[in-house]
């Protein structure tokens, strides 16, 4: 977005921009401290899993939700990542899965294709990596696209909370039951450094 694109869009969102603005300097936290009822305080900071959330991430969410404009693909990922494959496999496309890869070739400052842990060596015109930023900076480009703003960043950036994701399967009807709800628990659990006294 260039100065006059911004320009356009603030002519048409101005008043919702200067919204987004006031509530991206308030977390979850931050708001859910208002509540005098200590069960909502502890919920709402947690509602969405990050308690330093910016609290206009999570109205854009609602947002979302409410217009219709975002949710959750029928039969979950699987079937939305099966459509995918399939919409490539179709005209041909080959999926190699399982494939750890070592490395990223890199040719004229340009990433050319890739390598495999096996050393098999595969060239494409371009070069995706679904990885994390570390992995594919440090490692699968081997840091030699550092500057000082990307070492800056994993320096000194605070570190993502860990989350921990435990499932059950219940033989019965469980349609009468929210699909989300949180318990306060008696006796505090440690994850990482922090001790965790809700869940969801």
């Amino acid at each position: 977005m260039n100065l006059f694109d911004f320009l356009r869009f603030l002519k048409r969102n101005g008043n919702t921009y200067k919204i987004f603005k006031k509530y991206s300097k308030i977390n979850s936290s931050d708001f859910s401290s208002k509540f005098q009822d200590p069960f909502l305080r502890n919920v709402f900071s947690r509602m969405f899993g990050v308690e330093d959330m910016p609290f206009s991430a999570i109205l854009m969410t609602l947002a979302w939700l409410h217009n219709k404009c975002a949710g959750y693909p029928e039969g979950g990922f699987l079937e939305f990542a099966k459509a995918i494959e399939k919409r490539y496999l179709d005209p041909g496309g080959k999926i190699s899965y399982s494939s750890r890869i070592e490395k990223i070739i890199v040719k004229n400052n340009h990433a050319a294709g890739i390598q495999l842990e096996n050393g098999s060596t595969h060239l494409a015109d371009i070069v995706i990596s679904a990885a994390d930023g570390h992995t594919t900076v440090f490692n699968m480009l081997n840091g030699r696209y550092i500057n000082k703003k990307i070492q800056k960043i994993y320096e000194t950036y605070p570190l993502f909370e860990p989350l921990v994701f435990v499932s059950f399967g219940v033989a019965k009807d469980v349609s009468d039951i929210p699909h989300a709800f949180a318990r306060i628990l008696k006796e505090p659990i440690e994850v990482g450094n922090r001790k965790v006294n809700i869940i969801f």
